[in-house]
């Protein structure tokens, strides 16, 4: 399930809010890794909304940026 929210303001874009099930099939980061990452405070941010977690778009693909790890030459 996507869910799109205003932001309020009229230059920006609306905000996409995806299920974790959704971000699993779009990203392939497991349901449960997600709510692992959440328990330890290290994955990406999330609101809640009553009892369903959300996560922004813009916000999953930041957290994935900055997972990357540049590769060193081997023989350094």
């Amino acid at each position: 399930m996507t869910v799109t929210f205003n932001s309020g303001t009229v230059a920006d874009s609306p905000a996409v809010y995806l299920k974790p099930k959704r971000v699993e099939a779009e990203y392939g980061i497991p349901v449960g890794t997600l709510a692992n990452l959440r328990w330890k405070g290290t994955g990406p941010r999330y609101v809640t909304a009553g009892r369903s977690i959300l996560y922004a778009r813009a916000d999953i693909e930041a957290w994935l940026e900055a997972q990357a790890v540049e590769p060193v030459a081997a023989g350094r």
